[in-house]
């Protein structure tokens, strides 16, 4: 069996960076530089809003677990990570991207 310096098991995570204009949030009813909970449909609303804008778009892989195996990685450690992944785009993209960090991944994929 082959031995890991790290192994971790973590939670999916996809960070998204999106570029609003400046008058987005105030426009929708929200402040600038806070934090607010929302419930699923002001969530829905919000993401329906940003799809309409045709903003620019960044994402990439993201949780506590995951971060600390990117960071092992770039030490020259011999890591590996397990989690489980829904079977959409995001996941797609969490899994590829991760991936493309050269870290041995596992995952089980959710119908």
């Amino acid at each position: 069996m082959k031995k890991y310096d790290i192994f971790r098991i973590g939670s999916t995570v996809l960070g998204t960076e999106i570029t609003v204009k400046d008058d987005f949030l105030p426009g929708h009813g929200d402040g600038t530089g806070l934090m607010a909970l929302i419930d699923e449909e002001r969530h829905d609303q919000l993401i329906k809003a940003l799809h309409e804008q045709k903003t620019h778009v960044k994402k990439a892989h993201g949780g506590s677990a995951c971060n600390n195996i990117v960071a092992a990685i770039s030490f020259s450690a011999d890591t590996s990570y397990a989690e489980k992944v829904a079977s959409d785009e995001d996941s797609s993209f969490f899994v590829k991207d991760l991936n493309a960090q050269h870290c041995e991944f596992y995952c089980l994929v959710m119908p």
